[in-house]
This record gives structure tokens, sequence and C-alpha cells, in this order.
């Protein structure tokens, strides 16, 4: 069997000693979509690290003997998955794997901007010595949050939120009520959820339904001095209402963990603005979620090419086959 990732990056030992006992493993050297034409037309499985943009093109490159692309992590959407199931490839991924890691930073980037450090450390670093009054801010348990999304994530913010005493609001017309058992999540509409909330964090993967769901209006709609978080997917916000919404002082501060290109063009003006909390996709890197990330879909590779279920297949019709 011969197994390829889609992209440069250490493998922690216990991932890379299950996929080197099924066989040969590939790491690139680059992202080239050359090298990667190359891999595909050699593999038996695919581990992706879900940031490669997996489409038609690259897949036109695929071997016959393909039958896997396994997700290191949740999101899909960089995946072609109508194009995947053509050729009969499996699409793996793992809900909820990183839920508690994004959670913890969903509530670091709340404490963060509400509590005055982002700002605090900008001016602080430049010399400029401002009064803390300035950054006087809210306790947890003074707040009303909204979560956009209760999945694994939103459901795992909804818990630490309420567990520190802040009141906490959801919005998500698909998730099953008996899911929210044992929280005290309000549900509401999003109208009343942006109208209401002091703080919106989002948790939602990018499809046609969830593009740019927060645009002028909704951003329009949120209380003066207000926070958004964003460790979702970048298309779920307009940036360029955002940025309009932080530089009018209608939004207080924001957090962005991503992007529509990464690396982004950090020279964008909404990115250098002191109330924006800025961090390069690390919502989900705590160590354990990435050692339990790579294992559980190295075990994802190994499962289907022992003819066996994975964990989760995203384009299940193809089970049975």
């Amino acid at each position: 069997m011969y197994i390829t990732v889609d992209q440069p990056g250490e493998l922690v030992a216990k991932a890379r000693e299950l996929l080197t006992g099924l066989g040969t493993l590939y790491v690139p050297r680059s992202q080239s979509m050359e090298e990667l034409g190359e891999q595909f037309a050699r593999a038996d499985a695919v581990l992706s690290w879900g940031n490669t943009a997996i489409g038609e093109e690259l897949l036109a490159h695929a071997s016959p003997r393909l039958q896997v692309i396994s997700i290191i992590g949740v999101g899909y959407d960089n995946v072609d998955v109508g194009a995947a199931s053509k050729r009969n490839i499996q699409i793996a991924n793992l809900p909820g794997i990183n839920a508690r890691a994004v959670a913890e930073y969903t509530l670091a980037a709340i404490l963060a901007l509400t509590r005055g450090l982002v700002t605090g450390n900008h001016h602080s670093k430049r010399g400029e010595w401002v009064l803390a009054s300035h950054f006087t801010g809210p306790q947890l348990d003074e707040l009303v949050c909204g979560i956009i999304g209760l999945g694994h994530i939103g459901r795992e913010v909804a818990g630490i939120l309420q567990a520190l005493g802040a009141r906490v609001l959801g919005y998500d017309p698909a998730v099953d009520p008996g899911l929210l058992s044992g929280l005290e999540v309000e549900r509401v509409t999003l109208d009343e959820l942006l109208s209401s909330c002091q703080v919106v964090t989002l948790h939602v993967p990018l499809l046609e339904a969830t593009r740019e769901m927060l645009g002028r209006s909704q951003l329009a709609a949120m209380p003066p001095g207000s926070y958004v978080i964003n460790s979702a997917r970048a298309g779920v916000i307009d940036e360029d209402a955002l940025l309009e919404a932080l530089e009018s002082g209608h939004l207080a501060g924001a957090a962005i963990d991503v992007y529509p290109v990464e690396p982004p063009d950090l020279s964008r003006s909404l990115y250098g603005l002191p109330q924006v909390l800025v961090t390069p996709h690390v919502a989900a890197m705590t160590h354990r979620a990435v050692e339990d990330m790579q294992v559980e879909a190295a075990h994802n590779i190994a499962a289907v090419l022992r003819g066996e279920e994975p964990i989760h297949v995203v384009n299940r019709e193809l089970l049975g086959r």
C-alpha cells in the first residue's frame, strides 16, 4: 500500500508508526500541484491536513486504487466531495475530535477581548501607558454570549461559558434538541441572538447557507461595543463589513483565526487594527488535540484499507458499494 500526505508537516510518532505499518508513507517536500499530482497517481490513501484544495484538477491524477482521503480534523470544504465520490473515494473526517481545544481557544479569545488584553498589549508595546480605566471590561458572569452553530464545538463552548456564569444564547436550526440536554442554552433566531449578545462566536461549517452569514446588516444589528470571534471558516463573515464595523467603533473588537487564503496577507487593514486579535489558525492546536487528530485520521485510513468502515465518512453513499 502507498500512502501520501498532501503537504509537508511533522507527524506524531503514533500516527507515523500506524501508517508505515500499512505500507509506504510519503511526506512531500512541497505543496506544488505537480508533486501532489504525481503522488495521487500512486496512492492507495491520502492523509490530508485539510488545507490543500483537492478538486477535479488534482483528482484527475488519482490512481484507480485510491480509496480514501482522510482529513486530520473536521472541516472538508477544501475537498470536492462530488468529484471524489465519482471515483469511489471515501472522504473521512473526525467530527468533534478537537471540540475541547477550540472551545478553550474561544474562552481565551473572549477574555482577551473583553478584558482589554488585546488593545492593552498593543498600546503597552508601543510605549503608550494608557490608564487602566480604558481597558475595564465585564466579568464573564455579566456577559450574554451568542453561539452560532451548536455542533460538537458550539456545545462545548456553551458548557464552559455556563460553568463560568455567562448567559448563553444559541442559534442552529439543524441541531437535534436532544443533543442540548443538560445545557441551559436559550435557542433563539439569528436576529434575536445578534441583537442580544455582547459576544458572538461562530462554529459552523462553510456551506452556501453559511457563506457571509454575518454581513453588514447582521453586524449592524449587534449592540454597540460588542465582539465577534471566528475560528470556523473565513467565508462565514464578510471581512469588509467587519472592518467597517470595527473602524466605525460599532464593534469593540474581534478575534480571527481563519483566513480566505493561508498564510494571509497581513498587510490588510483588518488584521492591523489594535482591537483585533489575529492568530495563525491555532484554535485546535493543543498537544492532545494534535495527537488525537493525527492518530484517528491514520486509523480511518487503516480501516478503509482493511475493508472496514472508518470512524466517519462524509460521502456515506459509497459505503457498501
